[in-house]
């Protein structure tokens, strides 16, 4: 089903300028990617609904987020080309292969094959401001990162014929230009909507140059070529949590109720009349599931959600092993900070409160210690073991400052 583009005067803008540059050393964070549009901006009008490209002012590049030469330097990582990390991909293929060594590698590339990278952030360091900024637009956006991949291609060669993707795509433009034409939206599933013969005119033709950042979102459907110099892009894929993902709710809940449990009528799917003779106990469960459905709670579904993407998430850079061998010996005075930023949930469940941080790892308490806990997680500055908060007595505040490091949501002040 096709839907058509967003070329109505309605249509948010498309094509802004990050028209300051902030300084070099400056954290590389998802707000720093959209430059000039606001986090709030991008959430209520472009997140799965329309695309956005920021250009580059001169000299912003991403020079210091990432170069070409540190990817291909992942070439050198004993064992990388017999993983499903390192492919090429020539025009005309239906699919990717992975080279046997590095000389066939260089070879097809010099024969206009494309190389790419996958899973990019299972070998960049986690204090890399790349990671980091993977990491940062998971957070900011609730939902989970697929992968990050980067192209390189080779002068004027084709990348990918017109497609469309099921994930949500933010493309970062290392090196070189490429030249991208957006067509129509697909709603579901339909690879006809591709096909060069129907396809039609492209709603929208345009050059992503150095520094340029495009976001996509699904099932807009796009073909992109290379320009006659090397083209180095980074596409960061995300998952969307959506609707659907209620569905597995909705049957965890019934699965293990009696009407849901008992056995069909025997005799009966493979002979004539079963539609008739099923028809009753059917419609008896059909309507349990509207009763259910209709009770559903919306907080165990954005619970689980955001669990998900937690779970997704991992351990945050940085050091907290050190911690964990003192945390019997941290004090009243015991200087502790955040591990998480902003990569944590703190809900109610059944009755008790649940600190859950990236990685997974939870803490149960009872319900009254909740804003606490969400006030202990959202500060920023250092903060005495003793004083986590004000409802907390130093001897309260203190057992929950050794809880909180054992599950890593907090650790020493001065930990690296």
């Amino acid at each position: 089903m096709h839907k058509t583009p967003e070329i109505e005067n309605t249509a948010p803008v498309f094509e802004v300028l990050r028209n300051t540059a902030p300084p070099p050393d400056a954290a590389w964070t998802f707000e720093r990617l959209l430059g000039p549009v606001p986090l709030e901006t991008f959430h209520d009008t472009y997140w799965a609904k329309h695309p956005l490209l920021v250009r580059a002012a001169p000299d912003q590049a991403f020079e210091s987020l990432i170069t070409p030469g540190k990817i291909e330097a992942m070439l050198a990582i004993p064992g990388i080309l017999r993983e499903p990390m390192v492919s090429m991909r020539a025009k005309g293929d239906r699919v990717s292969l992975a080279p046997a060594d590095l000389g066939e590698l260089y070879r097809l590339f010099r024969l206009g094959s494309w190389l790419q990278f996958r899973k990019m952030e299972r070998f960049l360091p986690p204090d890399a401001p790349l990671s980091q900024l993977y990491r940062d637009l998971q957070v900011q956006l609730g939902h989970p990162g697929v992968s990050i991949s980067c192209f390189f291609s080779p002068p004027g060669t084709e990348q990918i014929g017109p497609h469309y993707d099921a994930t949500e795509i933010f493309t970062l433009q290392l090196a070189g230009r490429k030249r991208w034409r957006f067509f129509h939206h697909v709603d579901a599933e339909d690879r006809a909507a591709c096909d060069p013969a129907t396809l039609g005119p492209p709603t929208r033709t345009f050059e992503l140059g150095p520094g340029d950042f495009l976001y996509q979102p699904r099932g807009l459907v796009h073909e992109v070529m290379c320009d006659d110099a090397l083209s180095v892009s980074i596409p960061i894929i995300v998952e969307p949590v959506a609707w659907k993902d209620m569905l597995p709710l909705l049957i965890e809940g019934l699965r293990h109720r009696p009407d849901f449990m008992e056995a069909l009528p025997s005799g009966v799917l493979l002979r004539h009349g079963a539609a008739d003779r099923l028809a009753e106990g059917f419609s008896e469960r059909l309507a349990v599931i509207a009763r259910e459905i209709a009770s559903m709670d919306v907080a165990a579904f954005a619970d689980a959600a955001g669990t998900r993407v937690l779970s997704g998430l991992g351990a945050p850079a940085g050091a907290h092993v050190a911690a964990l061998t003192r945390e019997a010996g941290i004090g009243p005075g015991s200087l502790l900070r955040t591990r998480h930023g902003e990569a944590w949930q703190a809900v109610i469940r059944g009755g008790q409160a649940y600190l859950t941080v990236a990685g997974g790892e939870t803490l149960k308490g009872p319900a009254a210690i909740l804003p606490a806990l969400q006030a202990i997680m959202a500060r920023r500055a250092p903060a005495k073991a003793g004083a986590l908060h004000e409802s907390l007595s130093e001897k309260s505040s203190l057992i929950l400052a050794r809880e909180l490091v054992r599950i890593g949501a907090l650790t020493e002040a001065g930990g690296a």
